[in-house]
């Protein structure tokens, strides 16, 4: 509110009339609401390029299913003789695994490429859309409230180690119930009672306060430069 109304005390200062600064001020608010926090997001598409995050989940999934196709094809022969998960894991072709494991990687390290490009653009377009008052307000509210871009890093962060967790719980699980029983199969139910457990309890107020220190600043220098422009403007007017 502060930085409209040093905004207004400019237009106001700068105009004549008063019917003037009064259009101005809503052409500026128009602007500054409405067109300004947009802007930023087309800028940084030109400058840093990428694809959509949600197209490009779309192609790491549809390369998901390729690799276990492709493996599910190579271990066909081997179910078809009978053998348990253990022993189609030792005579499967480890080459063969090894190629389509490497082809999968290297389509998700290309991905990857392309969620840092949308994760840069973001970013490029969060940082310039602080020129707004408006769009400052909105993101220093969602960092503050918990719901802002430190807080999901935080919570991606979060979900990583918990996934590592897990996944390195089910292969040692896997590996006892093979050591308890060769022909084991990995359709079998696993006793995961023991299960590593998280629970996220958000960011603590300091961390979501630092997340709005860049708005924060944002508001303040547009409070202050406007409020020189108009002081400045003030002083050139004789009101004896």
């Amino acid at each position: 509110a502060s930085a409209f109304l040093m905004i207004g005390m400019f237009l106001s200062s700068a105009t004549r009339q008063s019917g003037t600064a009064a259009i101005l001020a809503l052409m500026v608010w128009t602007i500054v609401v409405f067109v300004m926090p947009s802007l930023p997001q087309y800028l940084a598409r030109e400058v840093v390029p990428a694809e959509s995050p949600t197209y490009t989940m779309v192609k790491m999934l549809k390369a998901e299913e390729v690799r276990k196709a492709a493996l599910r094809k190579l271990k066909a022969p081997l179910y078809a003789m009978g053998l348990s998960d253990a022993e189609v894991d030792q005579q499967v072709d480890s080459t063969a695994v090894k190629r389509i494991w490497d082809q999968f990687r290297e389509k998700k390290r290309s991905e990857n490429a392309a969620y840092e490009q949308s994760a840069l653009q973001g970013g490029i377009s969060a940082v310039v859309a602080h020129i707004s008052p408006y769009a400052a307000y909105l993101v220093g509210g969602t960092e503050i409230t918990g719901v802002g871009v430190a807080s999901l890093f935080s919570h991606l962060q979060f979900v990583k180690g918990q996934g590592a967790a897990m996944r390195q719980f089910l292969d040692d699980k896997w590996a006892a119930a093979v050591k308890a029983d060769p022909n084991a199969k990995k359709s079998d139910r696993l006793d995961t009672r023991d299960r590593p457990r998280g629970s996220y309890k958000g960011d603590p107020f300091m961390f979501r306060m630092a997340g709005a220190v860049l708005p924060f600043l944002a508001l303040v220098l547009t409070n202050v430069l406007f409020f020189v422009l108009a002081w400045r403007r003030f002083l050139r007017y004789d009101v004896r």
